[in-house]
């Protein structure tokens, strides 16, 4: 999935949500052939004299969601793996629980211990962690099967390192 640019961001973003729209309310742009090639938005003839009408797709729909990459590191960055996340459990004050949860969506995650959160961890690359401890693909295996993986002891609270 490419990301939509600024302009088609825009412009797409007049028929989020609106279901079919008429060719002559949206902005004139040059942008609609691109759009329909890429399969983001499609059009329609409609009425006694076939109107052009146009509506956003699915497709379009997470194009216009996805996250844009952000100068040239952010061409190059590693992207976490798709759809699975970790999150790690820290309590109030800096202290971390001991408990590790790998989800493939938040709503996933289970309840925090009383005082605790879950946080995203940003810098996880499944692939790396793997290499790193090869023990770990049996949790990320269950995750992705399950949608949701639990790791650690809830008891243990350790301190965050500043």
């Amino acid at each position: 999935m490419t990301f939509a640019t600024h302009p088609e961001r825009q412009f797409m973003q007049y028929l989020r949500g609106a279901g079919w729209i008429k060719a002559r309310f949206l902005p004139k742009s040059t942008l609609v052939e691109s759009l329909l090639r890429k399969g983001w938005i499609e059009q329609q003839q409609q009425g006694p004299t076939n109107e052009l009408y146009f509506r956003l797709t699915e497709k379009g729909l997470e194009a216009k969601k996805s996250a844009v990459p952000t100068g040239r590191a952010g061409l190059k960055a590693k992207e976490p793996m798709a759809g699975l996340r970790r999150y790690v459990e820290w309590m109030t004050r800096g202290r971390r629980t001991e408990r590790v949860a790998y989800v493939t969506k938040q709503r996933l995650l289970p309840k925090p211990l009383p005082g605790a959160e879950w946080q995203l961890d940003t810098k996880f690359i499944a692939a790396e962690e793997i290499l790193r401890d090869p023990e770990l693909k049996t949790i990320l295996k269950a995750a992705l099967e399950k949608g949701v993986e639990l790791s650690g002891q809830p008891e243990r609270v350790t301190q965050r390192s500043a």
